[in-house]
């Protein structure tokens, strides 16, 4: 068997009886379904299979979202929609000491001064879409005449390259990050990853500054009723949106996740969840089939899918 690459920019599906959220109408109630996976990495593909069939269908990107993505997804979510050419932006704050740019600029700091060093760089950058450069003759006017060494110098860039935020990238079509505050419309798709306990809802533990017996005191208020707040909007978002796709996974590595409270207080049923053979990017498919055939090589591992593409055209070494 093989995996069936469906390129996103041609295929159109008949329907989106595929949608986000599979949702039954009995005696009035509203049954969601959260899909079940063994690890975090299947449940990405999923994901994205989901997602790879609502483009195909016709759905702009950006009616298409993910909700407060928890940490441990943020690295390989990133990945996956590069590698299937879907531009995104998320809630977070990208520093310049993260920035490819600031890094080739330390490391021609090993041979030559700030300045040089500058001027080399360049040289070389020709697309600096986030003003990296920009940003890095900022912080080299503020060191270049301290009467320190040039060791102490570079410390002191790189102190102030990891407060300095950069500017996101904004795009005419991406896959968006949202939260609770946001208000969608019902042609919006949203993905709930890592439907677990401690992320949906963030708990707030009693371990601030000010202990809760202290915000009492203060009339402000505490984790416990922070953490009910936390509920009341995530249930509110859940009941008001009516494309939602949940998801669920139990480990990452030997980590073991269980799932959030509200499967059972919302009534959400929790089924395994069934990655179909169809990919929506060639380079994921091969990353995938040459670890199929990395496991058969190693192990004797056979998986029905190794035959997707041949050794040569993976250019894999056997």
């Amino acid at each position: 068997q093989k995996f069936h690459i469906i390129p996103l920019s041609f295929l159109k599906i008949i329907s989106l009886f595929m949608a986000m959220i599979i949702v039954i109408m009995s005696f009035g109630a509203v049954t969601v379904f959260a899909a079940s996976f063994n690890d975090i990495n299947e449940e990405v593909i999923y994901v994205m299979n989901e997602i790879g069939k609502l483009i195909s269908s016709g759905v702009s990107l950006n009616n298409i979202y993910f909700y407060t993505i928890p940490s441990e997804y943020k690295l390989i979510l990133k990945k996956q929609l590069i590698n299937h050419k879907i531009p995104y932006e998320f809630n977070e704050k990208i520093y310049l000491i993260d920035t490819p740019i600031f890094k080739e600029y330390l490391s021609l700091l090993n041979s030559l001064d700030l300045i040089e060093a500058y001027k080399l760089l360049q040289e070389s950058i020709k697309y600096d879409p986030l003003d990296v450069m920009g940003l890095i003759v900022n912080l080299i006017v503020e060191v270049k005449d301290l009467k320190i060494s040039s060791s102490e110098k570079i410390n002191i860039l790189k102190y102030l390259a990891g407060k300095t935020s950069v500017k996101k990238v904004k795009y005419d079509n991406s896959v968006k990050e949202v939260n609770y505050h946001q208000i969608l419309n019902d042609d919006d798709y949203i993905f709930m990853l890592g439907f677990s306990l401690g992320s949906y809802p963030v708990i707030h533990k009693d371990t601030m500054f000010y202990l809760d017996k202290e915000k009492e005191i203060l009339n402000v208020n505490t984790s416990v009723i922070l953490n009910e707040i936390e509920e009341e909007y995530l249930i509110d978002f859940i009941n008001n949106n009516k494309n939602i796709k949940i998801t669920f996974k139990e480990k990452v590595g030997k980590n073991v996740y269980y799932p959030s409270l509200l499967i059972d207080k919302l009534n959400i049923e929790l089924i395994d969840g069934i990655i179909d053979n169809n990919r929506y990017s060639t380079k994921q498919t091969e990353f995938e089939v040459a670890k199929y055939k990395d496991l058969y090589k190693s192990y004797g591992e056979f998986n029905k899918w190794m035959n997707t593409f041949t050794n040569e055209e993976l250019k894999f070494n056997i």
